[in-house]
């Protein structure tokens, strides 16, 4: 199974976010007839430290997942990747880690 085209808030590696819960996507593909998501699971790391890590939720949801971490700041760089399950609880993640970049949230960043 490949996972690929991870999206935040519907955009590839945004920069300039304003929203503290953005949401995150990806799409599966599989030669495999009946393939299919089980469970996934999202970690997400700032400064090479994680600030979010979902653990193993069994869902086949696969777009619009409300990040749930750490409080977000204004310009924080956040690069997460996505692991998913299959039928068969084989796992697959992501090849590339994906990024967003927050803009300014509050009155005093400007």
């Amino acid at each position: 199974m490949d996972i690929g085209s991870l999206r935040c808030e519907f955009k590839h590696n945004p920069i300039g976010l304003g929203t503290l819960q953005p949401r995150l996507s990806w799409k599966l593909s599989s030669d495999r007839r009946g393939a299919r998501q089980s469970a996934y699971r999202i970690v997400a790391e700032s400064d090479e430290r994680k600030i979010w890590d979902t653990g193993k939720v069994s869902s086949s949801q696969t777009h619009l997942i409300a990040y749930a971490g750490e409080a977000l700041v204004s310009r924080q760089r956040v690069s997460w990747q996505v692991t998913v399950w299959d039928e068969n609880d084989r796992s697959w993640s992501s090849a590339q880690p994906a990024s967003w970049e927050m803009g300014l949230l509050d009155q005093d960043d400007w």
